[in-house]
């Protein structure tokens, strides 16, 4: 018998108001091509947000709950405490496609992989002209030798994926950007960066990208993470 264990990619996603969108994301969880070596294991936080815990017990899909809603880098930081050789860090309102881990994995080595994405509306159109957005930081995927180096998200509500990224590219984490799009993500008002109060050209946001530049330069590069609290949700005990 082979005593041969297999890498474990630990799919994260953190949700909030994401409940008309989380069923089809985690659909294109389920449906990622198999990759030699590897096995995939998704890990749902939902933050504070009754409906999204609802529509996961309709799906009969188990979760981690935070009665707070404290933004999703605290939930990241949460499910990502559980060892895993690679992280992958998701949203809940974008589909995967089909070859999204098995085409990212091998390109992660030691460091951090990101992908080119299609954006689409809140209903899922993309459009006769679908556009192309190359990837600059946000979603991507994370081995565990690059965690140990940048720590984990900074306990920010926004923003803290940009900062991880700069961080690591300041401590030489391996940087890899693949420029094939290979997931959709969504634009609705509801995201962050839409929202009036967090979206791109609000002041939050001009503040935090000071913020990480400042923290940066005087070489805050390692956080120390901080953590939701979760408690696990077993959807055939009706517990959510």
């Amino acid at each position: 018998m082979s005593s041969f264990s297999p890498k474990v990619c630990a799919v994260i996603v953190a949700a909030y108001r994401a409940e008309s969108w989380i069923g089809e994301c985690l659909d294109s969880i389920e449906g990622q091509e198999p990759l030699d070596g590897w096995r995939y294991e998704t890990r749902i936080g939902v933050d504070g947000c009754l409906d999204t815990a609802r529509a996961l017990k309709e799906r009969g899909t188990p979760f981690w709950w935070s009665a707070a809603n404290v933004g999703p880098y605290l939930i990241r930081n949460a499910l990502m405490r559980a060892p895993a050789d690679a992280f992958a860090i998701f949203d809940a309102d974008d589909v995967m496609y089909p070859a999204y881990l098995a085409t990212l994995l091998p390109l992660m080595g030691d460091g951090i992989v990101g992908t080119a994405r299609i954006g689409m509306d809140e209903d899922g159109n993309v459009g006769d002209d679908p556009k192309v957005y190359p990837h600059l930081h946000g979603v991507g995927v994370f081995s565990a030798a690059a965690i140990e180096k940048i720590g984990g998200f900074r306990p920010w509500r926004i923003r803290a994926d940009a900062d991880a990224w700069l961080r690591a590219k300041v401590l030489k984490v391996p940087i890899t950007k693949h420029d094939e799009p290979l997931f959709m993500r969504r634009s609705h008002p509801g995201s962050l960066t839409n929202s009036p109060t967090t979206g791109m050209r609000t002041r939050e946001r001009k503040d935090r990208a000071r913020e990480s530049k400042r923290l940066t330069r005087k070489g805050h590069l390692r956080v120390v993470p901080e953590y939701a609290r979760l408690e696990w949700r077993d959807v055939q005990r009706g517990a959510a």
